[in-house]
């Protein structure tokens, strides 16, 4: 017989309704449920709650449940404490209800009368803490002490900070990096051959300079860096102290041009008195770097040395607090504004906070070169003069003073040759020629500036 047509004459299915799935009794007054196996369907049993607990009442779903009531004397956890329990609990197995990504909510009428008592039933034993648990909640709390870490190991907190190096620090920042690579281009392009003259500086003829300069770096031998030195031999350095007096007798507002700065090296104890040089100058003080020095290798040195007490000469004995930082302090001379003198200044390429590791040498005055780099990128002046140079400071761009230099190779008519004309780059492709640096449409482009005075909005066009 043909099938369709059998199905046809015996007519549609009749439909039986399904037997009722029997529902979970309310819970007994003493808020423990049965420990017999729930119906099919009603998922795990119940979790007894935690004795001396205080717990909510249950919210099973059905009304009319009788509450489940809190022992004498409990305590109630706190939305802080919660949260830590509810850590504690899922990393011992409960994991919290997570919401599903993507799609639509899941609504609670679809849910199964199991599952809603199982996340009810989590929520309940997480939000009980213990009196135990409130004791431990310190413990177990993640300490990030890295001034403790420097009590007990030596290593200094600013060890840890990440691509503090000049070849990382922009890599994600792609504008910045490639504005940082185009001004390494001009300035290298640009810098004169180093030039350096020993000489002592309390006796040099300040006339023999040819020109005036448009930076000065100046690094005195203060009395703190011979008191952090003492005992220590120093061949390669002069650490005879000068008086803050004699450093203010040095004629530098004769050697400064009319638009010019200076970096003041301090150290720490000299900051007010380093003021008061730049005053005496002629400069006034716009800036204050700072060189926070990290420690990475010293340990490691010491160790290898097999010292009984490896971090015991990094601690400072003469001050309160462990210093680890010196500034240089910035001045400025004549008026140069940073909206209209970006023929003279690139202003806020970098910042004032200079982190790199310490000399090897824990007495040697030794400085970053970062300085220098900041310097050639915020001055476009060339004419650059150093003065208590050593022999590790003679660089190209730079002109340095110094009685430690080993031997002389300055020509003062070949140096102001140099500077003549008013060129700069691009036309100027070499040292020679115009005592400012120059620029490109790209580095325009690419560097911070200050907006022009007359399209500056006023306070009433902000209102």
């Amino acid at each position: 017989m043909n099938p369709l047509a059998n199905a046809v004459a015996q007519g549609p299915p009749t439909w039986t309704p399904a037997a009722p799935i029997p529902l979970r009794p309310p819970a007994p007054s003493g808020g423990v449920m049965p420990s017999a196996p729930p119906p099919m369907g009603e998922g795990p049993p119940a979790v007894p709650p935690t004795p001396g607990c205080p717990v909510r009442a249950p919210q099973t779903g059905f009304k009319g449940g009788p509450p489940v009531e809190a022992p004498a004397g409990g305590l109630r956890a706190t939305p802080r404490e919660g949260k830590a329990a509810r850590q504690r609990v899922s990393s011992h197995g409960l994991p919290p209800a997570k919401r599903k990504r993507g799609g639509c909510k899941q609504s609670s009428n679809t849910r199964s009368v199991g599952q809603q008592q199982q996340q009810q039933q989590q929520r309940r034993q997480v939000a009980c803490v213990t009196s135990a648990e409130l004791g431990r909640r310190g413990r177990d709390r993640l300490l990030l002490d890295y001034a403790q870490h420097f009590v007990d190991t030596g290593e200094r907190p600013q060890n840890f900070i990440r691509d503090v190096e000049p070849e990382k620090r922009f890599n994600a920042y792609f504008r910045l990096k490639e504005l940082m690579e185009l001004k390494r281009q001009v300035i290298r392009a640009r810098a004169t051959p180093a030039q350096c003259i020993r000489a002592d500086l309390r006796t040099f003829d300040w006339a023999t300079l040819p020109c005036q300069f448009d930076v000065i770096l100046v690094d005195p031998p203060w009395a703190e860096y011979a008191e952090r030195s003492v005992g220590a031999q120093r061949p390669t350095e002069d650490l005879r102290p000068w008086t803050v007096q004699d450093i203010m007798a040095l004629p530098i507002e004769q050697i400064a041009e009319s638009q010019s700065f200076c970096f003041l090296w301090c150290g720490v104890k000299h900051l007010e008195e380093a003021r008061d040089v730049l005053s005496k100058w002629g400069f006034r003080r716009c800036e204050d770097i700072c060189w926070v020095k990290s420690n990475k290798g010293a340990a490691l040195r010491l160790e290898a040395q097999k010292s009984p007490a490896p971090h015991a000469v990094l601690r400072d004995e003469s001050s309160f607090l462990q210093r680890t930082t010196e500034h240089c302090l910035v001045g400025i001379k004549g008026l140069v504004r940073r909206s209209q003198d970006g023929h003279l200044i690139h202003a806020n390429l970098d910042a004032d906070v200079i982190v790199s590791e310490e000399p090897q040498d824990l007495f040697s005055t030794e400085k970053p070169a970062e300085l220098y780099d900041i310097i050639e990128r915020f001055c476009l002046g060339r004419r650059r003069l150093e003065l208590f140079g050593l022999q590790r400071n003679v660089r190209d761009g730079w002109l340095t003073i110094g009685s430690a230099i080993r031997e002389t190779n300055f020509s003062a008519q070949l140096y102001a040759s140099w500077f003549a004309g008013d060129t700069s780059y691009p036309e100027a492709q070499t040292y020679q020629g115009g005592r400012l640096l120059g620029s490109t449409e790209e580095i325009e482009s690419l560097r911070p500036k200050s907006p022009p005075r007359e399209i500056r909005p006023t306070q009433q066009q902000q209102q």
